[in-house]
């Protein structure tokens, strides 16, 4: 049980260390999908104001990834021409349903960057770069759609985009590949942790047995010494017939214990 539970929190740990990753979003990036979208209102401030067609449309660039693993992540901007707005999707980004699949809508933050990331302004200031935090589930598809406070604004031009929690390759076919190279890696750590588990718990095993056997032996010459005293006015022929029959005992008991160490 308390092997079994070490396992578990070891295995945890594999994945506590967060890792930041930057890219550049435009319409000349590896996934990037740019175009514009109508919805949002005369200022997108949230969720439900993306079933709002009433204003100009919106553009957008838009990048879908798939987390290697489940955990938690925060998704930002670190610099853009405008005042910005990201959006969490789950799944693909429809343009003809800028609601549809939303998760979440961040406008205005903190401007501070995770992750240690170097923060520049987002249109006026740092404080109008969006961030967003979330759990989320490994091997899922998921895509961050970053797009204007404002109707008919440009943001094709690219915004600096940011990512931070669980390792995460942002693109189409590198994030593909490096999904399963992070895979294997993780599932390798893990089975050489189990390994080195099971290797503790023959040792474990090894000197319980060794223990026995010894205790075997010394309760066996315990009884031979018994039985002399006990035997001291009996004929020596009897004698013999009580200690080979002791010997036999502890033989026993030794053999035993030898095979269940092979």
């Amino acid at each position: 049980m308390i092997i079994a539970l070490f396992f578990l929190v070891t295995v945890t740990q594999l994945n506590a260390v967060p890792v930041l990753t930057q890219t550049f979003l435009n319409g000349g990036s590896a996934g990037v999908v740019t175009g514009s979208f109508d919805g949002g209102g005369g200022g997108l401030d949230d969720l439900s104001d993306l079933a709002d067609s009433s204003a100009e449309p919106r553009e957008y660039v838009s990048q879908y990834f798939k987390p290697v693993i489940s955990g938690s992540y925060v998704f930002g901007l670190s610099s853009s021409n405008e005042d910005t707005v990201m959006i969490l999707y789950d799944g693909e980004f429809d343009a003809r349903h800028p609601q549809s699949g939303a998760l979440a809508l961040n406008d205005d933050s903190d401007g501070i960057g995770a992750g240690g990331v170097a923060m520049a302004t987002c249109g006026a200031t740092a404080q109008l770069c969006p961030k967003i935090s979330a759990n989320l589930t490994g091997g899922k598809i998921y895509s961050i759609v970053v797009t204007s406070y404002l109707p008919a604004s440009t943001v094709s031009d690219g915004v600096n985009f940011y990512i931070y929690g669980e390792p995460v390759v942002v693109g189409t076919g590198m994030q593909e590949e490096a999904s399963v190279y992070l895979a294997q890696i993780i599932r390798s750590q893990a089975q050489q942790i189990l390994s080195n588990l099971l290797n503790i718990e023959d040792e474990f095993t090894n000197s319980a047995i060794s223990r026995h056997v010894s205790a075997q032996a010394k309760a066996g010459m315990d009884s031979l010494k018994t039985k002399k005293e006990v035997t001291k006015n009996v004929p020596p022929q009897r004698i013999s017939q009580i200690n080979a029959s002791a010997s036999d005992d502890l033989f026993r008991s030794m053999y035993i214990c030898k095979i269940a160490l092979h």
